[in-house]
């Protein structure tokens, strides 16, 4: 019986492998997705049952094969091919064709939907990350590469900082509500400034937890302020878009949390070195000012400047006095200059005003009997229109009244009287009683 080495046994599966499958189509969910240096694009395949690993080499990329994403559905051809190092098979993949998106990927979107509607992801409600922490609280498995490589950086920036690591499960079954336990519990603790939530890289399944309504919920009722660093930089998770901030990698998590000592002393030591400067500079220009009060003549003889200054405020007090002297018998000539042309005014004033009112009372007596002789006019043309309209004007031209006896009522018809009705005929100058013996009716 033949004996094979791995690299035969390999080398013989891969021969049979290859030669057996003709390039094919598959379709699936593209997860994992991890471009390279090199500028291979590396992800994989899933259905509901498998997972299958692809690769795009550079030189068959196309447009279309920029544009993958995870979560996306695709149907890709190609053939198979085994790895002989590794002992794994895979998909050179030829062609690639989009043609919808994943289950997780729609998941995905749904979910930020509805938390970005209510509220959760508004830049309002998010809290400034603390420039110096002291004590930083970390939700990440305990012996992942993650925590290793936060603290390597936190502790070659700033080594006084105290890291607080929540043992935590970060992917798989009962890791949403571990991760979710984990922010409560340090929030209950109450003694953390500062709340780191991740993990390394993976695939989009491995990451899921991270998007899951109770993480995002857990992080969004936080009283301490959460930084997400879920993945690699390409990764986005809900968790980034509810914490206050996000970081690309668990490293670059440390780099924003914790500022360079070494930076923060250089910084010191410039002002340090600044406030020197400045300061010794000010002393400088202090001890110029003091020897030049030295030299003064005010410091060396200040008797003789005494004396000066005393001389200068007699010779002050004599321009003052001869000031006021002149200032008070200004102000009294103008006083009296004031006072004549006052006097002359008021007297052209009164002439005016008498001369005015004189004018006026004469005018005004003018119009006086103008207007009453008017008057009087108009009352003798009222008086003979009167005078012709009365009843005493119409009697004496030769006209009558008749009255009925014994009302006295005037009679302006004959057909008011009847034969026999006794009657008082009013002349202009006395009257006269009659009986009617005849009534004629005739108008005419």
């Amino acid at each position: 019986m033949r004996v094979y080495s791995v690299s035969e046994l390999t080398r013989e599966i891969k021969n049979l492998f290859e030669t057996s499958f003709p390039p094919v189509w598959v379709e699936g969910e593209i997860t994992d997705l991890r471009p390279a240096r090199s500028q291979h694009i590396y992800f994989s395949l899933k259905d509901e049952h498998a997972i299958l690993s692809c690769i795009i080499f550079k030189s068959d990329q196309d447009i279309t094969s920029s544009l993958i994403k995870n979560g996306m559905m695709a149907r890709v051809y190609g053939e198979l091919n085994l790895y002989e190092k590794g002992g794994r098979y895979s998909l050179l993949v030829r062609r690639l064709i989009p043609f919808g998106r994943g289950d997780l990927h729609m998941r995905f979107e749904q979910l930020k939907k509805k938390l970005g509607e209510e509220g959760l992801f508004e830049s309002s409600r998010k809290r400034p990350i603390p420039a110096f922490p002291e004590r930083v609280g970390v939700i990440t498995a305990l012996h992942g590469a993650a925590i290793r490589d936060l603290v390597k950086v936190v502790r070659k920036r700033m080594k006084w900082v105290e890291l607080v690591v929540r043992d935590t499960k970060v992917q798989g079954v009962g890791a949403k509500e571990d991760i979710a336990r984990a922010i409560r519990d340090l929030n209950e603790w109450g003694s953390c400034d500062l709340i780191i939530v991740t993990r390394g890289g993976g695939s989009i399944e491995e990451l899921w937890p991270f998007n899951e309504e109770i993480v995002a919920r857990a992080i969004y009722e936080s009283t301490i302020p959460v930084l997400s660093a879920v993945g690699h930089e390409i990764d986005y998770t809900v968790s980034d878009f509810v914490a206050d901030a996000r970081a690309a990698t668990p490293s670059a998590a440390g780099e924003s949390v914790v500022r360079d000592s070494r930076e923060i002393l250089s910084n010191i030591n410039n002002m340090e070195k600044h406030i020197y400067n400045a300061v010794a500079g000010m002393i400088d220009n202090l001890k110029e000012k003091l020897l030049s009060l030295e030299r003064s003549y005010g410091l060396s003889k200040p008797r003789s400047v005494i004396y000066e200054r005393q001389q200068w405020a007699d010779e002050l007090g004599r321009r003052l006095n001869t000031v006021i002297q002149n200032l008070i018998l200004n102000t009294n000539t103008l006083l009296l200059s004031l006072g004549s042309s006052i006097m002359r005014e008021r007297s052209h004033l009164m002439e005016r005003t008498d001369t005015r009112v004189n004018n006026l009372d004469e005018l005004m007596r003018e119009r006086f009997l103008h207007t009453l002789y008017k008057k009087r006019k108009l009352v003798e043309l009222l008086q003979n229109r009167l005078s012709d309209l009365s009843p005493v004007s119409v009697l004496e031209r030769g006209y009558s009244i008749c009255f009925k006896l014994p009302e006295k009522r005037v009679i302006s018809r004959s057909d008011l009287l009847s034969r026999d009705d006794k009657v008082m005929i009013k002349f202009s100058k006395g009257s006269a009683d009659a009986k009617i013996e005849k009534v004629t009716t005739n108008s005419n």
